[in-house]
């Protein structure tokens, strides 16, 4: 019961009726870890230079300006027919 009440107490000190919402948010925010964000390759050259072959769409670095055929398959190595 000590536990509670003095939890109470002290939540009700931290996040009393009288903060605004942006101490409210301030007060809450937790530190989150790093998302690495997708690669982005500007032209197929730079994906190749960097050793990235067939970029399917949904995959990091996938962009549809880069999919020159709209098959869901950017940069595929070029084979001659």
């Amino acid at each position: 019961m000590a536990a509670a009440t003095f939890l109470a107490v002290f939540l009700g000190g931290v996040f009393g009726p009288g903060m605004l919402k942006s101490q409210w948010v301030g007060a809450l925010k937790v530190s989150s870890p790093r998302v690495a964000h997708a690669p982005y390759y500007p032209t197929c050259s730079s994906a190749h230079a960097a050793g990235v072959y067939s970029l399917r769409a949904g995959e990091p670095g996938y962009r549809e300006a880069l999919d020159r055929d709209r098959d869901g398959l950017a940069c595929e190595p070029y084979t001659p027919r």
